[in-house]
């Protein structure tokens, strides 16, 4: 599995995060449909997976976490929380979006 930079094609979101966070680096990659946003702050490391059509698979988290954190699932420093889709009321509808979110909490940094 590749990751591919795809940081310019999200420069609203990058100037977003950047502007209304801690974060002092921001990049977005692509990992097939599976998207994902690294940010670093002073104190700590975040990488957020996006998938809005199906679970983030074990073997794409491992990629991420040796790319660009350079450790395993199993290190007991990280935080990983997921979430799985959403649903939106309006107008008498219901719309369901598919989408699962692995956030990755990486507190062991030393960021200088």
């Amino acid at each position: 599995m590749k990751l591919i930079d795809v940081t310019n094609s999200y420069a609203t979101l990058v100037s977003k995060q950047l502007e209304n966070t801690d974060a002092r680096f921001v990049s977005v990659y692509s990992l097939g449909k599976t998207l994902v946003i690294h940010s670093t702050a002073d104190t700590h490391i975040d990488v957020v997976l996006v998938n809005k059509t199906r679970d983030i698979k074990d073997l794409e988290l491992n990629a991420v976490l040796e790319e660009l954190l350079h450790t395993t699932v199993d290190n007991p420093e990280l935080e990983i929380i997921r979430t799985h889709g959403c649903r939106l009321h309006r107008n008498g509808f219901i719309f369901l979006f598919y989408f699962e979110c692995l956030s990755i909490n990486d507190n062991r940094v030393n960021v200088t």
